[in-house]
C-alpha cells in the first residue's frame, strides 16, 4: 500500500528567483500547470534554453521534464524543430474521457487504501479554503488540481495512479471551459463546495470506495456539460455515449 502523501506544494514563477533550487518534479508540476490552465497554448514551441533560464537550471533537468510531459501527451517533440504544447482536440479527448470515467469503476473495485486522520484534515483544510476564496478561472483550476492531485494519494496502486493521472492531465485543459464566464465560474465553485461536503462524508465514514464513485459522478457531469458546450458552439456527433 502507498503512504499518503500531499500534492506538492504549488510553486509561482516569480518565486523561483529566490529559491532556485527546485527539484524535477517540481519544475515538472510546475510547468504542467501552466500548460493544464492554458497559460502555455496549445501549438507554443517550447524552448529549453528559455525554460532552463526560468527555473535556473541546466538544459538536462528541463530535457527530463520535457519528456514526461511528451509521454503524458501534453508536449510533442519533432525531430529537428523542438518541443511544442499539443494541441486540444475534442474527439481524441473524449475518448480519454471515457477511459477516466472506466478507470473510476477499476478503482472502486481493486482500490483497498485504509483512510487515515490527516486525509480527512487535508480535505477539510482544502474545503475552507474554496469556501473563502475569491476565484479566478487560473485559481479555481489549479484548485481542481490540487483536489485531483490528493485524490490519487488515496490509491493504493501506483499502476492504476500513474494511468489515471496521464489520462487526467489529457482531459484538464477542457476543464477551463466549463468556467470560461463570470456566472459559470461561480457555478462551478458551488459544485466543488457540494462535492467537497459529499467527500468530507465518505471519508469520515471509511468508505473509500464512495469516496471515488462521488468523483466518478462529477466527472460523468462534467463531461455532460462539455459535449453540450461542443455540441452547442461547434457541433459533434450526437450518436456518441455517455
Amino acid at each position: 500500500m502507498m503512504l499518503a502523501t500531499s500534492p506538492l506544494p504549488p510553486v509561482s514563477l516569480s518565486s523561483i528567483g529566490a529559491n532556485p533550487r527546485l527539484s524535477n518534479e517540481h519544475i515538472l508540476q510546475h510547468l504542467r500547470r501552466r500548460i493544464c490552465t492554458l497559460q502555455l497554448a496549445p501549438g507554443l514551441r517550447l524552448s529549453e534554453v528559455k525554460l532552463a533560464q526560468d527555473y535556473y537550471v541546466s538544459r538536462t533537468p528541463i530535457r527530463w521534464v520535457l519528456n514526461r510531459l511528451e509521454m503524458e501527451g501534453l508536449v510533442n517533440t519533432r525531430h529537428g524543430a523542438g518541443s511544442y504544447v499539443t494541441d486540444v482536440n475534442w474527439q481524441k479527448l473524449r475518448s480519454i474521457y471515457h477511459l477516466r470515467i472506466d478507470l473510476y469503476d477499476t478503482v472502486i473495485r481493486l482500490n483497498h487504501y485504509s483512510i487515515i486522520d490527516n486525509d480527512v484534515a487535508w480535505l477539510q483544510r482544502f474545503q475552507s479554503r474554496v469556501e473563502s476564496s475569491q476565484w479566478t478561472n487560473q485559481s479555481l483550476s489549479e484548485a481542481i488540481m490540487d483536489l485531483f492531485e490528493f485524490s490519487s494519494t488515496l490509491i493504493d496502486d501506483p499502476h492504476l495512479t500513474q494511468f489515471s493521472n496521464q489520462l487526467y492531465f489529457n482531459t484538464t485543459r477542457f476543464w477551463w471551459l466549463l468556467h470560461s464566464s463570470k456566472d459559470a465560474l461561480h457555478i462551478e465553485q458551488q459544485s466543488l463546495e457540494t462535492e467537497l461536503t459529499q467527500l468530507i462524508k465518505a471519508l469520515n465514514l471509511g468508505q473509500i470506495d464512495v469516496y471515488f464513485a462521488i468523483r466518478k459522478s462529477y466527472l460523468m457531469a462534467n463531461y455532460r456539460k462539455l459535449k453540450q458546450l461542443y455540441q452547442d458552439n461547434w457541433g459533434f456527433d450526437k450518436s456518441a455515449t455517455y
